[in-house]
Order: C-alpha cells, then structure tokens, then sequence
C-alpha cells in the first residue's frame, strides 16, 4: 500500500494540520480553505488519500454542507457522464497549495484513575483546539471510551516562538477591485453578476436595489457595495445577493444609471415586441394598437432624453 505523501503546486509536502486552499475545481462548491485532517501514514489511519476538513477564514470550522473532502478530488455523482467530466477536469485543473504550514503540538493525555492508560505524543495541528481533538480520538481508539472522560489533557506547542503564518485572503483587501454597473448586473474585475435593477419606496427615498439573478455570490472584499446576503445552511433557507444603494452613496450616480439603463432596455423590448405582434395580424384594434406603440416611443425618447 503507497503511503507517499503527495506536493502541492509549489512542491511542498502536505501534512497533516496543514490548511490548504483549493482552486480550478469542476464543482464550485469544492474550492475553498481547508485542514487537512489526515495524510497517508499517520497513526491509526490506513487511508491513501488525504481527508480535508472545511474551515473558515479565521480557521475556525465551518459549519455548513459538504464540509469534508478526499484529495484528490473524487466525484460520485448518480449521473455517470457528469462523474466522468468532473474526474477528468479535476485531475487536469483542480490544484491544491499550502496556505499554512501546521505547527506542532505535545500532547499528554494521562487518566484520572489509571496513570498506566496515558497517551504521550507530538501531532502537528493547525491550531491548539486541533490538537486536542486529535488528543481525543487518540483516547477514543486506543481504549475504546468516550473521548475525555476520566482523562486529564495537556496540550503545548512545541516551539510556543513560532508563530503560524496569517492566512492570505482570497481577495486582495488593499486595491479595490474595477467595478461597473451594468444594465443587466455588475461587473466586478470584468465578471459580469447578471441581476436586476429596482427602486423601491420602503429602501429609502430614491434608494436603488440590485437583485442577484443566481445564487452564486459576489465577492464582497474590497467593494464597498452593501451586500446583504441571509442565507442560512443550516435551516435550508438560501437567497440571491441583494442591495440597496441609498441616494448618500458614494455609487448612486452609477446604480441610478444603471436602473435607467435597465429600463430602457425593458421598453426597447417591449415596443419591438408590440411592432411584432402588430405585424403578425392577430391585433383586433390596429389603429388604437399603433396608438399605444407611439404612446410608449414617446415615454422612450423621454427616458433617453432624461
């Protein structure tokens, strides 16, 4: 059985309680930040793969879905086509890299009642917590209790001088990104965010709202948009990004423009559509139908004119 360790893109070795930072994945949902949890060769696992722990930015553990991942990344999708085509992008395209290194930890684990049932060991770990769950299972499987009953642990680094090294954003705080608002979204470092422009009387007098079309999320970093998002993983309940621009916004002017650009468009569709149906024949009325194209003409030249 290969008990190799494996090398991120930079060719590093990757360890345990290293956190480690996936991109290029087939499934979205896949990239992110993680620990590694466990490597090929460590005590009491038999794995070939490494098994990768979701955390957050602060490196703490996340709390929402589909938090533990293999690497290399596997699919198990019901659709075998789909399985295949993510398989082989991610064997091409998926990369993993070391955003930190783990650091190490002394654990001593001595029981309450029984000095002769104690664990001694160094594990590396990407944080102090980290280390005493690993002091845990460690209990937990070599004398088949619940972890931490009867147990007194000790858990220290190794080298208390060596600080871990901060955790690098995934977006770059300090230049702000080129963001441009468009007719039908906003544009963020030349992506568009495809959405909907709307003004509302209960937003504020003259507040402009923007609506997400799609679930995926914009990257909030940086922009200094009024992003509200109240998703919540662990009710089921998800929503599109939205916002709200009051007119004391340094971005009014831009999402104003953009709304009206937005129904501009809406009318141009709307007459084109009206010409259509007038040209097909079904129209029972014609004079009072090309009224009501003239009608909408003149309220376009007065929005384009505004």
């Amino acid at each position: 059985m290969n008990k190799q360790l494996m090398t991120d893109k930079a060719g590093r070795v990757i360890e345990r309680g290293d956190v480690v930072r996936i991109v290029g994945a087939y499934t979205k949902r896949d990239n992110g930040l993680y620990r590694v949890a466990s490597a090929p060769g460590d005590a009491n696992y038999t794995g070939n793969d490494y098994t990768l722990r979701r955390i957050n930015l602060n490196g703490s553990d996340s709390e929402g879905t589909y938090t533990t991942k293999a690497w290399p990344l596997r699919s198990y999708r019901s659709d075998r086509r789909e399985a295949r085509n993510a398989n082989a992008h991610d064997s091409k395209c998926a990369v993993i890299e070391i955003e930190r290194k783990g650091r190490e930890y002394r654990i001593a684990a001595v029981a309450d009642y029984f000095p002769q049932a104690s664990i001694s060991a160094v594990v590396r770990a990407h944080s102090k917590y980290d280390a005493e769950n690993v002091a845990g299972a460690m209990i937990t499987i070599a004398y088949r209790e619940e972890a931490w009953r009867g147990y007194t642990v000790t858990v220290e680094p190794v080298d208390p001088a060596a600080e871990p090294e901060p955790i690098k954003p995934k977006y770059d705080t300090a230049a702000e990104p080129a963001i441009k608002f468009a007719w039908n979204g906003i544009k963020i470092n030349g992506k568009l965010y495809k959405g909907k422009w709307y003004m509302f009387g209960d937003s504020g007098i003259g507040a402009i709202t923007y609506y997400a079309d799609s679930y995926i999320r914009l990257p909030v970093a940086g922009t200094g948009l009024p992003i509200v998002n109240r998703s919540d993983s662990m009710t089921d309940y998800y929503e599109t990004d939205r916002m709200s621009i009051p007119m004391t916004h340094k971005r009014y002017a831009d999402a104003k423009a953009a709304f009206a650009a937005a129904a501009i468009h809406a009318a141009k569709r709307t007459i084109a559509w009206m010409e259509k149906h007038l040209a097909s024949g079904r129209v029972r009325c014609p004079s009072e139908y090309k009224m009501e194209i003239n009608r909408a003409r003149a309220k376009l030249a007065e929005m384009e004119a505004a």
